[in-house]
């Protein structure tokens, strides 16, 4: 079976012109460097560049502005990139990278290349695809805050409902794929029950309203009217077209303050676009004429066509500056032409229903009309309500029949299985870590940990990591089979602890999969691993590494 496999990751600094590479093997992968020579940091760049939001270091942050990643599944490989909120795909069959300004666009172009089917609720009881930072919560241990709890939560995945028992259950493949559409279509339709109610309870509402006024339990038939005078009729149609004007006046208002914040947006991007070539002018202007390359020693012109150009762009931008404030300026205008208009119906309007309540005293005619219009009213709402309730006595009746759906394809039959085959792993991992309390109860196919502390507390979060990671392999056709350790920080382990952790390595190493450790020490694993050392205190970005790379970084930066 095909699972992702990370190849390739470097990290660059374009100011500088300086970048770090590394180079990545399936199995077991050692990344062994002292304290400050940016293991842990680079090891978060892999999720940071598919965009699980980590905890990076302020110099970290400040220094690097491109990411890249490698990874195959299978026979076909993928470049995954991100600079700061942008994302950027290549994929085997396109040339170019594919470009995502969002992170669910992103997610959701992620989710078809690794044929993730999966539906999951978010807080706001929508249907929303799952985020690599909710698919991966399982397979990274951070050292800042990735030893405490089970799981790893990224940042940016709190939006989604019951996050960490879903992924779970769907990264161990232990619910079928029908699972996650039916309960996909049974929170949608409760959302559309909820909807319906409340529509059902207005529409309710509005009929006994309607009732109070007609002095009536039921409606019958309508009251005989009395024949019908011509200035009464006519004042009542001026009315009605009175208040429609006003009504439509409205509703352009609104259309025009809908231009005006689409332009104000539109003219924020084109300052700040003003502003960078600006800088750029500057920046050239401040160039000598000729630039060598430092690489092929090839001359470049930077002469005043060159700074023309940029000139010209600018000039440009300042135009549409200039046409998106006049648009601006036009709706506002058109909005207190509105207004003006407005003020002047609702006086004609005032004077229209004075002149009926005059007609009023002389005749009971109005009243009539009143009477009229609110039963033919009524009787449209009866009728509307009596509709509803046949549709939602519907969606009731499939909901029930969608939810008993659901509970047979997440029996307790079937999630128990987990459970037992994770106690399982768990108890052999904690007893070859020399864990005392290795069978602790399990909620939500998680250990308890509230009678561990301090190394137990490491061992046995290690433990579980290891179990997800052991059952994915034996038992999942889950396409991310990888598990990332950031290892404890060692001030403050004891070498006992650290040699336990490491002895599960060897093992570990012959699996299927990808395992990726970051340590301060050698592990006694190494003559079974891939082994990347790191040794310059704060310096993990070099010139070297750049030049190897640096078509391939002048075509990501483009």
């Amino acid at each position: 079976m095909s699972y992702l496999s990370f190849k390739k990751l470097l990290v660059i600094d374009l100011k500088s012109k300086r970048a770090k590479e590394i180079i990545f093997s399936d199995g077991l992968n050692l990344i062994i460097g002292k304290n400050k020579t940016g293991k842990s940091s680079l090891i978060k760049s892999i999720l940071h560049t598919l965009g699980c939001e980590v905890k990076f270091d302020d110099s970290w942050e400040e220094l690097i502005n491109l990411y890249y990643l490698e990874v195959s599944n299978g026979e076909s490989e993928f470049i995954f990139a991100r600079n700061q909120k942008y994302f950027y795909i290549k994929t085997p069959d396109n040339d170019n990278f594919e470009t995502f300004i969002t992170y669910d666009d992103f997610s959701e172009r992620f989710n078809t290349i690794f044929n993730i089917n999966l539906k999951i609720t978010n807080n706001n009881g929508e249907s929303v695809i799952p985020t690599p930072a909710l698919l991966f919560s399982y397979q990274f241990i951070d050292q800042d805050i990735g030893w405490s709890n089970i799981p790893n939560r990224f940042p940016n995945m709190s939006h989604f409902f019951e996050a960490d028992k879903m992924s779970i259950l769907y990264i161990t493949d232990t619910l079928p794929n029908e699972y996650f559409i039916e309960k996909e279509k049974k929170d949608i339709l409760k959302k559309k029950i909820s909807a319906q109610e409340k529509n059902n309870n207005e529409v309710s509402g509005f009929l006994g309203t309607l009732y109070e006024k007609l002095n009536i339990q039921e409606i019958g038939s309508n009251p005989d009217i009395p024949i019908h005078e011509e200035s009464i009729l006519r004042l009542v149609n001026e009315i009605n077209n009175t208040e429609n004007k006003i009504i439509d006046l409205k509703k352009m208002i609104v259309s025009e303050e809908n231009i005006i914040n689409q332009s104000r947006k539109v003219l924020s991007i084109i300052k700040g676009n003003i502003d960078e070539l600006v800088k750029d002018i500057k920046y050239s202007n401040s160039l000598p004429s000729k630039l060598v390359c430092p690489i092929c020693h090839t001359s470049h012109t930077n002469e005043f066509p060159e700074i023309l150009g940029l000139i010209s762009e600018k000039d440009e931008l300042e135009i549409l500056k200039k046409e998106t404030r006049q648009h601006i300026k036009l709706s506002n205008e058109n909005i207190v032409n509105y207004q003006n208009d407005i003020v002047v119906l609702e006086i004609e309007l005032e004077h229209l229903k004075t002149a009926i309540e005059k007609l009023d005293n002389q005749s009971t005619f109005i009243e009539n009309i009143k009477q009229e219009g609110v039963l033919e009213m009524a009787n449209a709402s009866k009728e509307l309500l009596e509709e509803q309730i046949e549709i939602l006595e519907g969606m009731q009746l499939d909901y029930i029949k969608l939810d008993q759906k659901v509970k047979e394809l997440s029996s307790k039959k079937i999630t128990s299985g987990l459970t037992k085959s994770l106690k399982d792993l768990y108890h052999s991992n904690a007893e070859a870590l020399n864990l005392e309390l290795a069978s602790p109860s399990f909620t939500n196919f998680r250990p308890s940990l509230k009678n561990y502390s301090g190394s137990d507390l490491t061992r046995a979060i290690y433990s579980y990591y290891l179990s997800v990671f052991e059952y994915n392999i034996f038992n999942s056709t889950y396409p991310f089979r990888f598990l990332i350790i950031d290892t404890p920080n060692h001030q403050g382990q004891d070498e006992e602890n650290l040699l336990t952790i490491y002895s599960r390595l060897l093992y570990m190493s012959t699996l299927e999969g990808q395992l990726i450790m970051v340590t301060e020490r050698t592990t006694g694993s190494e003559d079974y691993a891939h082994v990347i050392e790191l040794s310059d205190y704060r310096q993990v970005l070099n010139k070297k590494d750049y030049i190897n790379n640096l078509k391939l970084i002048e075509n990501l930066d483009q």
